[in-house]
């Protein structure tokens, strides 16, 4: 009867979700939600949240831009700013893609890079939210980064979602 008890209990545990934070933004009228993993420790940013594995090997945010025009562009200069600051410099030939992010019209801009620890990747996935306002997910690590992390990065995009 305990080894049945113990395996119910493990099994629970097995399929249980990992604890995490729901962002949904902005405040007050939310048009994008998202799940970042709390064992990443989510913070609040100026636009949103952000997130770092718990090895500090991969970094991610949700951010938020109320219009494609002068708020866009600010975010993006911030970003761009964040990427100097943390030394990270771009090599030529980004990837840049148009998809579908769970059912939304999506652009991605991916730049290779160096940073402080060799080749790295800088991925933001611009995504369109009603009213024409945009959702911004940004994911910076290796290669071999992502390879350890590759469960939760891909449950952080599939939680992405507009709020109607």
């Amino acid at each position: 009867m305990r080894k049945l008890l113990v395996s119910a209990l493990l099994a629970a545990i097995a399929a249980a979700p990992a604890a995490a934070k729901n962002v949904s933004l902005p405040d007050g009228k939310p048009a994008i939600s998202a799940v970042l993993p709390d064992s990443w420790k989510p913070t609040e940013t100026e636009r949103g949240m952000e997130a770092t594995s718990p090895g500090g090997d991969v970094y991610a945010s949700v951010e938020y831009a109320k219009d494609y025009k002068a708020d866009l562009q600010a975010l993006m200069a911030a970003n761009g700013k964040w990427m100097k600051d943390n030394k990270i410099v771009p090599v030529p030939n980004s990837v840049d893609r148009d998809f579908t992010l769970n059912g939304m019209a999506a652009h991605e801009i991916s730049y290779a890079a160096k940073d402080k620890d060799g080749p790295t990747k800088v991925t933001f996935v611009l995504v369109e939210l009603p009213k024409d306002a945009i959702g911004v997910v940004t994911v910076w690590a290796s290669d071999k980064e992502r390879a350890t992390q590759t469960k939760a990065i891909e449950a952080i995009m599939s939680s992405v979602k507009a709020v109607q």
